[in-house]
C-alpha cells in the first residue's frame, strides 16, 4: 500500500512546525497546508492517523471515541488497553491495530501512567 495524502493529515513544514492538509488537487497533485495551529489541533485530537485510508481512519476514529472518558483518564487508557486487545482477537485491520497501539503509547507517556498488568512485547520496548 502506497503512502497516501488525504485532507486532514498532519504533517511539518521545513521549520519544524506542525501544519494540516486543507485540501489536495488530486489532478496537479498539489496540497494546500494550513498552518493555523488550533485547526492543527483540533484535528489531531485523537493522534496522528497519515497513511491511514479513509475507512481505516473512520475505524481508528470510532475506537478511540468508544473509549473517550473526559473524567478518567487513566481508566480511558484502560479501556484502550482492553480493545486493543479484544480487536486483536477479532482480526481487525493490522494497520489499525498499530495505530490504536501507538496511540495508547503515547497516551501513557503523556499521562505519566504505569501500567499495572499490561502485557507488552520485548519489541515494542526496543529490548
Amino acid at each position: 500500500m502506497a503512502f497516501t495524502i488525504s485532507p486532514n493529515d498532519i504533517l511539518w513544514n521545513r521549520n519544524g512546525d506542525p501544519v494540516r492538509i486543507a485540501d489536495r488537487n488530486n489532478k496537479n497533485g498539489k496540497i494546500i497546508l494550513d498552518p493555523d495551529f488550533a485547526h492543527v489541533q483540533e484535528t489531531a485530537k485523537f493522534g496522528i492517523k497519515n497513511a491511514l485510508e479513509p475507512a481505516q481512519k473512520e475505524a481508528y476514529h470510532l475506537e478511540l471515541s468508544n473509549v473517550e472518558n473526559s473524567d478518567d483518564r487513566h481508566q480511558e487508557i484502560r479501556d484502550l488497553y482492553n480493545k486493543i486487545t479484544q480487536l486483536k482477537n477479532e482480526n481487525t485491520d493490522p494497520r489499525v491495530l498499530k495505530y490504536l497501539e501507538n496511540e495508547l503509547q503515547f497516551r501513557i507517556v503523556r499521562e505519566k501512567f504505569t501500567p499495572e498488568n499490561f502485557a507488552v512485547d520485548a519489541l515494542t520496548l526496543g529490548i
